[in-house]
């Protein structure tokens, strides 16, 4: 048996050794976030990992998150992206296929991803946004003797490989993005080659989206390259290119959107396209959408010149279901089509129902809803088409203050045509609801979203 004399030489020891083990452990990076400090995270996150809500958190450069990795981020933390990066070290956060981002906040503690200036000083394109990549399936064109389970395609910014990859799976899940806003994002780093507030590359249908704002992005708001992820609850405001922005075969569900443009600059509510490079390619682009209210900035804004300010843009052979939408105050068109798009009206492969048009089209126009937009000289009249989907009407929906960029109120006023009449898709994901647009009485953006200019 050991005496007490011989232990306590032997503890004194380790616990010696140990306190030199932590004195020597490495501390956290210090940067600034908002003029506060914050955590600096560069490089991989290759093990699971949480970020609490009582740090701040900088993004510096890319940061991957690896396959077999989640980060979790607990509700009301905020992440900056360093916005002092270089145009070739833009910091963006770069979820993986096989890895997930938990980011499940709440109406009372959104989780936050902004720019790292001080408020006041923050602009589009301060950083780079979210990227999730996954398995899920995608139109682009395989490798040479390659099948479409096969395909990888990459990824812009070089983020990485997305796609069937050899494992596809149609209910891939990348996460939970729940209550999030994501401010001031977005970088051009090439010509036509973009990060958007949202970047989705092959999401599968198990990643859960649903109550996100896109604020001030310099791009696109959201952007799905091909996948099956649905998004339920979005706000896009102040988006400096298109809203939403779907192609590669795109097939997932939408309810509850809602897209207010940039006062200055703004293209489209939605861009909507099958696959650029070849428009026959499957699996098309084919999504179900309903109750999306889409707002330009009203007929006192000019035409949006070699930059469409347009509803809906129906490109490349998208497919697709949508209904119960409220499209209003879009200078150059409510809705235009590319030639390639329009048989696939007479097949009955798009449908756009139950659907308001308000002050759409130049100043003047009596049309209200579309311009003729051709790449070819087919000849189709958008409005005629229209007007002969189910419940389609050139009606005011009465919105209570929507063009209002500062503290917009989306909601219907009391006597407006947009409290009944629609007809949501059966199915099980979508809500039963009688208005149109993205509101009825319930206001599902307070608490959470916010639109500062700067």
């Amino acid at each position: 048996m050991k005496t007490l004399a011989r232990i306590l030489p032997a503890a004194l020891l380790l616990f010696a050794a140990c306190g030199e083990a932590e004195m020597g452990m490495s501390q956290p990076e210090i940067g600034t976030c908002q003029g506060g400090p914050a955590t600096i995270v560069r490089g991989a996150i290759t093990a699971s990992t949480t970020w609490t809500a009582g740090t701040r958190y900088l993004l510096s450069g890319r940061v991957d998150v690896t396959s077999g990795a989640t980060l979790t981020i607990e509700p009301g933390t905020t992440v900056c992206g360093d916005a002092d990066q270089t145009m070739m070290n833009v910091s963006y956060l770069n979820v993986a296929p096989g890895a997930k981002l938990i980011a499940d906040g709440t109406a009372q503690k959104p989780i936050v991803f902004t720019s790292s200036r001080a408020i006041g000083t923050r602009r589009p394109q301060d950083w780079g946004g979210i990227v999730l990549r996954g398995y899920a399936p995608i139109n682009n064109p395989p490798a040479a003797g390659m099948g479409p389970e096969t395909t990888c395609a990459e990824a812009e910014a070089s983020a990485g490989k997305y796609g069937p990859c050899g494992r596809p799976n149609a209910a891939d899940n990348s996460g939970t993005l729940r209550y999030v806003r994501i401010e001031f994002a977005g970088r051009e780093f090439a010509p036509d080659k973009e990060l958007n507030a949202l970047s989705l590359y092959a999401v599968g249908s198990g990643t859960t989206l649903d109550f996100i704002q896109l604020h001030r992005g310099s791009d696109d708001g959201v952007e799905f390259f091909g996948g099956t992820v649905n998004l339920k609850h979005a706000v896009a405001s102040a988006i400096q290119d298109d809203a939403f922005d779907w192609e590669f075969g795109w097939s997932g569900r939408g309810q509850f959107w809602v897209s207010l443009q940039d006062s200055s600059i703004g293209n489209r509510g939605f861009e909507a396209d099958n696959n650029r490079m070849n428009a026959t390619l499957d699996p098309h682009s084919s999504p179900i959408l309903s109750n999306v209210t889409l707002l330009g900035l009203g007929r006192g804004v000019p035409a949006g010149g070699s930059d469409k300010r347009e509803g809906i843009a129906f490109r490349s052979g998208t497919h697709g279901s949508l209904s119960n939408f409220i499209i209003a105050g879009f200078t150059d068109a409510g809705v235009s089509f590319e030639e390639a798009t329009i048989s696939q009206t007479s097949a009955g492969k798009l449908s756009l129902t139950k659907t308001l048009f308000f002050g759409n089209g130049p100043a003047g126009d009596a049309k209200n809803i579309s311009d003729v937009k051709m790449l070819g000289a087919t000849a189709f009249d958008v409005k005629a088409w229209i007007l002969g989907q189910n419940g389609n009407s050139e009606t005011d929906p009465l919105l209570s203050d929507p063009f209002n960029t500062s503290a917009p109120n989306f909601l219907p006023r009391i006597g407006s045509p947009a409290l009944q009449g629609a007809s949501v898709p059966a199915d099980p994901f979508f809500t039963a609801v009688a208005h149109y647009g993205a509101f009825g009485s319930e206001d599902w953006t307070a608490g959470w979203t916010a639109y500062p200019a700067n």
